[in-house]
């Protein structure tokens, strides 16, 4: 079973600082995982947990705080069906967040391989992130504070855009690595943001393995 896409949801906090954004996001097929990225603009708030229909999610990197903003990211192996609240649990900032779910993942050896960027005064921030098997699937987001256009970067096919107002934003995207090895993602935005942090991880693809047959 080759992997694919599923779905994606967001959420952005909306005209005051919260500690625990949560938002509904529908997982569908086998062999599934969900992934959630959170974005603090600028806040330098924790990232303390996550869950989805109450089950406990794992984190599997954090930026370093640039200028107070950082990113993490963290995912879910066989979240279960249909609609389910994802609850965030932080310090008090505007969260800007999302959540992609594929199926046909390998659900029993799921991560290959995280990253994490940031900085202040830029208007691009990317990493490497080196996969191990063909056909993984990179899935990062990020964000920041700025006035501009936000946009997935450096192959990423954009899965959410998000913003509070004008000034917070968080952005987020998918890449399939069709062969293994480095590759670097991003986001960027069109002007000189004040701060901008991006964080990534691959999964896997489930592998199908064929039986040997010996002639005798």
């Amino acid at each position: 079973m080759a992997i694919a896409y599923d779905s994606t949801a967001s959420y952005a906090t909306s005209g005051s600082n919260v500690t625990n954004p949560t938002w509904s996001h529908t997982c569908s097929g086998s062999d599934r995982v969900l992934v959630v990225i959170c974005t603090d603009p600028n806040n330098g708030a924790n990232h303390d947990s996550a869950t989805y229909g109450g089950q406990a999610m794992t984190k599997a990197v954090e930026s370093a705080q640039y200028g107070g903003g950082s990113t993490s990211v963290w995912y879910l192996i066989n979240p279960p069906t249909g609609s389910n609240t994802v609850s965030f649990n932080g310090g008090t900032t505007r969260w800007m967040c999302g959540s992609i779910s594929y199926t046909g993942a390998d659900v029993s050896d799921i991560s290959d391989g995280t990253c994490s960027n940031g900085g202040t005064s830029i208007s691009a921030t990317s990493c490497s992130i080196t996969t191990s098997r063909d056909k993984s699937v990179i899935i990062g987001g990020g964000g920041g504070t700025g006035n501009f256009t936000w946009s997935a970067a450096n192959g990423l096919t954009q899965r959410y855009n998000v913003q509070d107002g004008i000034t917070y934003h968080g952005v987020g995207g998918t890449e399939q690595k069709v062969t293994a090895g480095a590759e670097i993602t991003g986001i960027s935005a069109s002007g000189t943001a004040d701060r901008m942090t991006y964080a990534a991880m691959a999964i896997k693809e489930k592998v199908s393995f064929i039986p040997r047959v010996t002639m005798i």
